[in-house]
This record gives structure tokens, C-alpha cells and sequence, in this order.
């Protein structure tokens, strides 16, 4: 189902509104057109653009943290048990449907590289298929990707959740939070979002609800953050942790007050799943032919394509989930993790 009854705990609050809108953040890194055009030197809608990608790089670090946060929240101390019970449940939410999109990411890279001349990544190599490429794919083509470009972010996940017994030990105290996040930062060591998953894991285990600022006011305050954003955009820095902590609180606060009523609250969560795994397929396309057909040599052209993306890549996409829901509602199981 596209919208699920609004009674459920989880969707009365403001982490679902804030989902949603971080789905549309991620759906919009991949709209940015300027990384298939140079447009002319000075238009105001390039600069706009850019700051839009910056508040969109802070989706990946929240939805990170929004995960650790779920999967601590019920813990009420070290529960070897509750480990085991959650893993097993993470197989069915995470692995199955990371190795099912993985799949066809590869089957429909190997298509496109065989008979429309694109780039194999490693899958095919002199025209032949490379079954060492191809099972690689499922982890890394050589950029620290997995064929299905987005789906890093579940590869991730899967990875944190297997360490989360160690993510309890550093998130349980305050101190070694500290330590670690610190030591990432001087040392400039790239956790790859398990920063964020633990800080997540930190807010759950104190219990601290991230949507316990909840009011209009709460917008301006969200607002001023957007801005503070873009003063500083180092990718690893403490500020930037801290402020990615301040917009989550913003951000779910803002929103809580009138958890219920919004149609963005009551999305379906496998609705939101299936567009972040899905619209990988064909956004870049989407994005070329946009670029082609409009053009970019002004800023209301630029605009127009940039918008025109996300509402084209938003409906493909919502499209294709209800086919699916139709006419193979087993398949749409597996592919959003049962969710």
C-alpha cells in the first residue's frame, strides 16, 4: 500500500514526516544536473543548485541516524537476546532485498553493456560477462559502490547492524561517544556513516526523543540551521555532527505537532524503500534527457530540469510501485524487505 493507517506509534511522530522528506533530499542528489552539463558561467540558478545539494548531503547522515535510533530504542541494556531477535529481522528488511535490487542492478548493467555499448563497471570485460565482476558488484565496483550506485546505503546499514553489539559499548557511555566521534575527526578517519548510526544509538539508549521539541516554532529554528548549513560544509568535522544532531531535532519537531494529518506522515514505509532502490535505474537518464530536450543555457531552463527530475523520477517511480503492489504482490515483499 502507498499510505498506511496513521495510528501505528512510528507514524505518529515526526521521524516519519522526516523520512519522507529525506526520501525527496536523496531523490534530489540525484537530480543534480549540473553534473551532466556545464551551464554558462554566472547564472544564478547554479548557485542555487549547489546550495540545494548541500542541505541534501545531510539526508544520507540522518537517515543513518534515524536507523540507529530505531534499532536501540527498545534496548534497555546490553541484551545479547534482543541482538540476535533483531539481526535475525534485518535479514529479511536489509540482506534480502540489498541482494535482490543488487541483482538486478547487475542484470540490467551486463544488458546495457553487451548491446548499448555503456561502460560493463568490471560486470563484463572484452564483451564477456566476469563472473568474479559480477559477484564483486555486489560490494564494490572500484568506487566504493556497489553496481546499484545508491544501494551503498543499505550495504552500510547491513554492516552496522552486524557491529552493533560494539556500537552499544561506545554509544551505552557518553564519554567513549566522545572518544570515538573525536578520534574520527583528528585522526581524519572515514567511518562511512557509522558516526551517525551510533549517535542515533546514543539518543535511543538515554532516552531522548528526537521529537521532543515539537511546535510551529521549531520551522524558523529549521530554517536558520539551512543557513548555518551552508556557512560550513566541511564533510567530517565535529560542527557538522552536531549540526546534523540540531537539524534532526529541528526537523522532526517541527513536523510532530501535526503528526497525523499530513499525507507525507502516512506514506507507507515499502513505498519509500522501493523509490530509494528503484529511481537509481533511471534517473541519470532521465536527467540527460531533460538537459537535452529543455536545455540548460538559462536559469529558468536549469530550474525547469531540475524540477522537472524529481517530478518525473517521483512519478515513474510511484508508478511502478503500484504495478508491482497490482500484479506481483509477492515480489513487492522482497523487494522492500517486508516492510
Amino acid at each position: 500500500m502507498l499510505v498506511k493507517s496513521c495510528s501505528m506509534d512510528s507514524y505518529n511522530s515526526g521521524i516519519a514526516f522526516s523520512k519522507s522528506i529525506l526520501l525527496i533530499g536523496v531523490v534530489l542528489i540525484h537530480c543534480n544536473i549540473l553534473a551532466f552539463c556545464e551551464p554558462p558561467a554566472g547564472l544564478p540558478a547554479v548557485s542555487v543548485i549547489e546550495n540545494v545539494m548541500i542541505w541534501c548531503s545531510y539526508c544520507v547522515p540522518l537517515f543513518f541516524m534515524i536507523s540507529g535510533y530505531l534499532y536501540f530504542w527498545s534496548f534497555t541494556g546490553f541484551d545479547l537476546q534482543l541482538f540476535k531477535l533483531k539481526t535475525k529481522k534485518r535479514i529479511f528488511s536489509l540482506v534480502v532485498p540489498y541482494v535482490a535490487w543488487t541483482t538486478i542492478y547487475a542484470v540490467v548493467r551486463v544488458f546495457k553493456a553487451l548491446y548499448l555499448g555503456y561502460d560493463g563497471e568490471g560486470l563484463v570485460v572484452d564483451g564477456n560477462i566476469s563472473f568474479i565482476g559480477f559477484v564483486k558488484g555486489y560490494w564494490d565496483t572500484g568506487d566504493c559502490y556497489p553496481v546499484g550506485f545508491q544501494l551503498w546505503f543499505v550495504r552500510n546499514l547491513i554492516v552496522f547492524v552486524l557491529a552493533a553489539p560494539v556500537v552499544y559499548l561506545f554509544a551505552f557511555r557518553y564519554w567513549a561517544l566522545c572518544f570515538m566521534l573525536l578520534v574520527s575527526v583528528v585522526v581524519g578517519i572515514n567511518l562511512h556513516g557509522l558516526e551517525y548510526f551510533t549517535i542515533g544509538a546514543a539518543l535511543a539508549l538515554h532516552r531522548i526523543n528526537i521529537d521532543r521539541f515539537s511546535g510551529p516554532y521549531c520551522v524558523p529554528v529549521l530554517v536558520l540551521l539551512a543557513f548555518v548549513s551552508l556557512w560550513h560544509t566541511a564533510d567530517f568535522s565535529v560542527f557538522r555532527m552536531a549540526l546534523t544532531v540540531a537539524i534532526l531535532f529541528a526537523l522532526t519537531g517541527a513536523v510532530s505537532w501535526s503528526a497525523g494529518r499530513s499525507l507525507l506522515c502516512r506514506l507507507s514505509a515499502g513505498f519509500l524503500f522501493f523509490v530509494y532502490a528503484v529511481h537509481g535505474l533511471y534517473c541519470s537518464l532521465i536527467d540527460r534527457w531533460l538537459l537535452q530536450v529543455v536545455g540548460y543555457d538559462t536559469s529558468f531552463r536549469l530550474f525547469a530540469c531540475f524540477f522537472l527530475a524529481l517530478i518525473i523520477i517521483m512519478s515513474v517511480s510511484t508508478f511502478f510501485y503500484w504495478l508491482f503492489c497490482r500484479y506481483c504482490p509477492g515480489l513487492i515483499g522482497i523487494l522492500c524487505g517486508r516492510r
